[in-house]
């Protein structure tokens, strides 16, 4: 399910092959988590709706049992989708140690990048949330049109309702759907104008759900977590990537080789911890033995403080964007490739 539309599960044939088997599987990975370790080892951890914090080893935070296990049709279990993301954060993580020292990225290190963030907005426990409700919603209104919905049709397959959201519920098709939402994301993240945000000292903290959507129709509002989907009509996307910088994406007409880096204040700081926290499921984390400031209230969105000329207007009127729309709207009910197109800006 990409998008919100309802799709009927078809056959697919996979390759057999053996994976290791994975209890605990990280929601956040563990080379991202490293960025924000002790000596890549010791995470300050904070629990959601819980007061103080303790130090714990990056290995055991951000885990969830059997997060990315599905059963196959003969009912055996399968750590498929646990090796797929481990090949994608194999890449990712030298780019993730070194983005400060090698910004600005290349064209193929951003859409790296872009990859790497996709795979953490469906990756955590909200997308599966946001996935069945939607799923519960386009199977209910289908049975309230039961004239209207023919299911037999051209179709080899489940001939109920009952039959397809089972199907649909399946942790195989929900995976796999998952898969497919992240192979196309990075299209949109990675046609985003990209800055830097570093700041002087260790302030900047990360949690299991890091990517923070900033809605397009959305100024001054209060820290709380927003719905996986929708980044084409974002204002700006966040990405904190180590506890001294932070990548911002926005809508920018401007070449994609000006990729600034802007020095932030404490108060920027405190802006974005508010929303990555916010975004936290169950834990929130930062460098041990410093202090990541969070800031309550009604806050406001940062790259039109940060970056000279950006406002929602210019997010509206961005010929980037609009090139996007026009691409993923031509994708729309389409499988995903194996590449996908980043939209780049001229010089």
């Amino acid at each position: 399910m990409a998008g919100g539309t309802l799709s009927r599960p078809t056959p697919r044939t996979l390759v057999a092959m053996k994976y290791p088997a994975v209890r605990n599987a990280h929601v956040v990975p563990e080379c991202y988590l490293r960025n924000f370790a002790r000596a890549g080892k010791q995470i300050e951890t904070h629990r959601v709706g819980a007061s103080g914090s303790e130090t714990r080893p990056v290995k055991k935070v951000g885990v969830r049992p059997y997060q990315y296990r599905r059963t196959r049709p003969d009912g055996t279990k399968i750590d498929d989708i646990e090796w797929s993301l481990s090949k994608m954060e194999d890449k990712a993580a030298p780019l993730l140690r070194e983005i400060e020292t090698r910004w600005p990225l290349t064209t193929d290190e951003r859409g790296l990048m872009a990859s790497f963030a996709a795979a953490q907005v469906v990756r955590g426990p909200r997308w599966a949330a946001w996935y069945e409700r939607q799923t519960h919603q386009q199977i209910t209104e289908l049975r309230e049109k039961p004239d209207e919905t023919d299911l037999t049709e051209g179709h080899d397959g489940p001939q109920t309702l009952d039959d397809i959201e089972a199907v649909l519920l399946s942790d195989t098709f929900r995976l796999r759907q998952m898969l497919e939402y992240a192979r196309k994301l990075p299209a949109i993240l990675g046609s985003m104008h990209w800055t830097l945000v570093e700041f002087r000292s260790p302030l900047i903290a990360t949690s299991d759900h890091p990517v923070v959507l900033w809605p397009l129709n959305s100024g001054g509002r209060a820290p709380q977590a927003t719905q996986p989907i929708g980044f084409i009509n974002s204002l700006e996307v966040r990405l904190p990537v180590s506890p001294t910088a932070t990548i911002l994406m926005a809508w920018i007409d401007v070449a994609d080789t000006a990729q600034p880096r802007v020095r932030g204040a404490r108060h920027h700081a405190a802006n974005i911890n508010a929303f990555t926290v916010a975004e936290a499921e169950r834990h929130w984390f930062h460098l041990p033995e410093t202090t990541a400031p969070v800031a309550s209230g009604r806050l406001a969105p940062l790259t039109p403080e940060l970056v000279k000329g950006y406002s929602h207007a210019v997010a509206r009127a961005s010929q980037r964007r609009k090139t996007v729309k026009e691409i993923m709207d031509a994708q729309i009910g389409q499988p995903s490739k194996e590449w996908f197109e980043m939209v780049v800006a001229a010089q």
